[in-house]
């Protein structure tokens, strides 16, 4: 399982590993690949876009 997270992690990191905040995407904000909704909703509910940009690879 581990070694699968990593290779995931880093597939994932590859296209997903900036920052994104296009109007048009329906994701929103978008930092390695977490939306602001889901940080929200899984870390800190109070989340703003600038704690989303800080976040870690892992």
């Amino acid at each position: 399982m581990d070694r699968n997270f990593a290779h995931a992690l880093a597939l994932v990191l590859k296209s997903e590993g900036l920052w994104s905040d296009n109007p048009a995407d329906p994701g929103g904000a978008t930092m390695k690949g977490v939306t602001l909704t889901n940080f929200r909703r899984y870390v800190k509910a109070d989340a703003t876009k600038a704690d989303l940009r800080k976040i870690s690879d892992a």
